[in-house]
């Protein structure tokens, strides 16, 4: 168990390096897009390495495509 946790935040680390603050973003509402009404976008913010004024832009942006 302990191996696989270590493996799932090298995977979340490395995603931090190679994606964009967008692409962690939409990665991260396409698996789970209920997190939006249950936690603050603060922290979603913080657990996705980008600043909550650039959550809340690309929040925006996906409220207009759709």
């Amino acid at each position: 168990m302990v191996s696989e946790m270590y493996i799932r935040k090298e995977l979340r680390d490395l995603s931090h390096l190679r994606l964009t603050a967008r692409e962690r973003f939409l990665n991260y509402m396409h698996k789970h897009p209920d997190m939006m009404q249950r936690v603050s976008q603060k922290y979603i913010a913080s657990y996705l390495h980008i600043k909550p004024e650039t959550f809340s832009r690309l929040k925006h942006l996906i409220r207009q495509r759709k």
